[in-house]
C-alpha cells in the first residue's frame, strides 16, 4: 500500500472535523510526517486579547489514512 500523499491527507484530516471551525477561521495549515503518521493542524484566526492559541489537529495513520486522533485547543 502506498503511503498517503500530504494533500490527501488534509483532505481526510478536514473530513474529520467538519463543522469544527468555519473556512473564515482558518489562517493557515500545517503539516508534518513522523513515525508513519500526519499531524495536520488547522491553525485558527483568533480575534485579538483571545485565551488560547486556536487550533485543531488531527493525527492520521500514513498508510492507511485512519484518523488516530484528533485535539482541539482547549481539550
Amino acid at each position: 500500500m502506498k503511503p498517503l500523499t500530504e494533500e490527501q491527507a488534509i483532505e481526510i484530516a478536514r473530513q474529520a472535523v467538519d463543522g469544527t471551525f468555519s473556512p473564515d477561521e482558518l489562517a493557515r495549515i500545517e503539516v508534518s510526517l513522523e513515525d508513519n503518521r500526519y499531524v495536520v493542524k488547522f491553525v485558527l484566526a483568533l480575534p485579538p486579547l483571545t485565551v488560547g492559541s486556536g487550533f485543531v489537529q488531527v493525527t492520521l495513520d500514513a498508510d492507511s489514512g485512519a484518523v488516530l486522533e484528533r485535539l482541539r485547543d482547549a481539550d
